[in-house]
């Protein structure tokens, strides 16, 4: 191929290329004419299909002109600048590298631009520009909150260090100073405070209606009390030495007389088992009945009255048959009843067991009696409130024998009669 220039950037071309002039003919190179035409020419001039490089464009034909043009395009494609790369930037077409005859053009497609940004471009370069680096940034204020100055430059400052925070006062509280700064102060530190209104027991409350209440709490029977700091530890665990709040032959002057006996229950008054109620029976410090009572005035028999325990309900049976049954002023029952020694008005006749008790513990007994500077037990027999049910339910009861130590049965009505000392129980 005659046209064989040492320049890489001349080709030859013709209108069907890209529009650049083709190189200046050779010397012996006559006119550009048509390919087709020229067969021992100096200067090849293709009119072919546009030549792309990188799609392996060939002629299609066995002729020696062919091979001259594939020859061509290899010069032509091989002689563009090497390491240029455009890919498809989004357009969906390709890019293209056209060379001119004098420098590669590079020619750009499907580059897009973004707001403030431009794209420009030479033979050889491309140029991306951001046309707007100043553009708005806006930050929103908020509560107390305030923004000066544009991009790339703020200032945020809190308008309103000294907001008002309001902290209200109770009972007995006060507050002082704005924010940031406060002061909370007790004012009436023993005021008000209601730590414990009303504090109830098995019997009575107490209410802490002072600043000096004081509340006690007192362990018996083996229970401890402590307090560390600010625990109150009750302590259950150690050894029971005393159940009892009262001892056998004390004188309580608040339940009446002496203490005559005692047991645990789980109910006031209740049958005797391992329990934590406290039931006691109490004598009184006096006899009702010196020169002698007789049991009833008529010998009757009187239905549920031979209880050997239960005095109290002995008694109430018997008040309750009334005069019909000789059970009228003077006998030993009525004086139980209707007396208030001591300020106490629930007196009644002890069963024969009772008295039992009584004379069992008659050494205790008889020092609370001189304790409340009473009257001891006379070494006679005291009625019981048992009528004899067995052999003379009509006309006897018993009585007991503070001599012998022993029950006996004994006529209602007998004008002789006996002592009479009354008996209460009471429960904690």
């Amino acid at each position: 191929m005659a046209c064989n220039h040492t320049n890489i950037n001349c080709g030859c071309k013709d209108s069907f290329l890209t529009t650049p002039p083709p190189c200046p003919t050779p010397e012996n190179c006559p006119d550009p004419q048509p390919c087709s035409e020229v067969f021992d020419a100096q200067c090849i001039i293709y009119t072919g299909q546009p030549i792309i490089c990188g799609e392996d464009v060939v002629v299609p034909s066995d002729t020696n002109m062919a091979e001259v043009l594939n020859d061509l395009i290899d010069y032509f494609c091989q002689e563009l600048p090497v390491g240029v790369t455009l890919t498809d930037a989004g357009t969906g077409s390709h890019e293209s590298l056209v060379n001119d005859g004098i420098g590669p053009t590079l020619a750009v497609k499907g580059l897009k631009t973004g707001t403030g940004v431009s794209v420009s471009s030479t033979s050889t370069d491309i140029t991306i520009t951001n046309s707007a680096p100043d553009q708005t940034v806006v930050l929103t204020p908020s509560t107390g909150i305030n923004v000066t100055g544009t991009y790339p430059s703020f200032t945020i400052a809190n308008s309103a260090p000294d907001q008002v925070v309001a902290l209200t006062a109770g009972t007995g509280i006060s507050v002082t100073g704005a924010y940031p700064s406060f002061t909370i102060t007790n004012d009436a530190p023993n005021v008000d405070q209601n730590v414990w209104a009303t504090f109830a027991a098995t019997t009575g409350s107490t209410t802490a209606d002072t600043t000096t209440d004081t509340l006690t709490v007192v362990g018996t029977g083996g229970i401890t009390t402590s307090i560390v700091g600010d625990t109150l530890t009750i302590d259950g665990s150690g050894t029971i030495s005393n159940q009892f709040t009262y001892e056998i032959g004390q004188y309580v002057a608040a339940e009446g007389g002496v203490i005559a006996h005692r047991w645990l229950s789980t109910t006031a008054g209740g049958t005797p088992e391992s329990g934590t109620v406290q039931n006691y029976i109490v004598v009184d410090t006096n006899d009702l009945s010196v020169l002698g009572a007789q049991w009833s005035s008529i010998n009757v028999n009187i239905p549920n009255v031979g209880s050997f325990y239960d005095g109290a309900l002995n008694t109430a049976n018997l008040i309750a048959a009334g005069p019909a049954s000789g059970i009228t002023t003077g006998v030993a029952a009525e004086l139980c009843d209707t007396s208030t020694n001591n300020g106490k008005s629930d007196w009644y006749l002890p069963a024969i067991d009772e008295l039992s008790k009584i004379f069992i513990n008659r050494w205790e007994i008889a020092q609370g009696i001189t304790v409340a500077g009473g009257t001891q037990f006379g070494y006679s027999k005291y009625w019981s409130s048992t009528q004899e049910n067995v052999v003379f339910p009509i006309s006897t009861a018993y009585a007991y024998s503070f001599q012998t130590g022993g029950a006996s049965s004994e006529g209602k009505a007998s004008s002789s009669g006996f002592e009479v000392r009354a008996v209460r129980r009471f429960s904690i």
